[in-house]
């Protein structure tokens, strides 16, 4: 894919949103800062247009704390999504919530990294290829797994310091960042395979 080739480093798709207010993850801008910091990844932020907002958000952010924003690519309004689901096969590192880009790399062979909120490992991932499943503190998050269909804030516990789900509060961006690291060397570990597959 020219796109890949002519980025030339390492491509960390990141999934910054759902389609209900507990898929989004409080701590994005933290990771990728790390991300962006302390190795040599590429960021794709991946999102619709009805997100733009937040994606702008994570973006000031990362400005703010000086990260180096030429490594960082946003999709908002601009990549519809066949295309982000078709670059997840393309992207060394798929990360996010329960979102669809997450459920469709969840039968390639890339390596994926995904925060479960309102459902667990039996009803979502079990037999997900090459995924490391990141789950809240279950005692700081008695709610975990609900199993409901959140339209708002009525039944899913909001967190006033994130303004997030208490779910996605709940799985701190240390944690994060070491599975997106463990999937990097995953990813790494598979590109020869692939290059010859191919």
């Amino acid at each position: 894919m020219t796109f890949k080739a002519g980025i030339g480093r390492p491509i960390v798709m990141w999934a910054i949103g759902g389609s209900s207010v507990h898929k989004l993850y409080p701590f994005t801008q933290i990771v990728v800062s790390w991300l962006l910091k302390r190795t040599d990844a590429h960021v794709i932020l991946a999102t619709g247009p009805d997100m733009v907002d937040l994606e702008e958000g994570i973006i000031s952010a990362l400005a703010k704390n000086g990260a180096d924003l030429l490594r960082v690519t946003r999709t908002g309004g601009v990549w519809d999504l066949r295309r982000a689901l078709t670059f997840a096969e393309y992207a060394d590192v798929v990360v996010g919530p329960e979102t669809g880009i997450i459920n469709a790399a969840s039968h390639l062979a890339t390596p994926t990294v995904v925060m479960l909120s309102h459902s667990s490992r039996t009803n979502l991932t079990k037999h997900w290829r090459n995924t490391i499943v990141l789950e809240p503190d279950k005692e700081k998050t008695p709610c975990f797994p609900c199993h409901r269909l959140h339209y708002d804030w009525t039944y899913c516990p909001q967190i006033e310091e994130t303004g997030a789900a208490l779910c996605a509060s709940n799985i701190t961006p240390e944690v994060v960042y070491k599975a997106i690291e463990r999937a990097m060397k995953i990813s790494e570990w598979k590109r020869p395979a692939q290059a010859a597959a191919e």
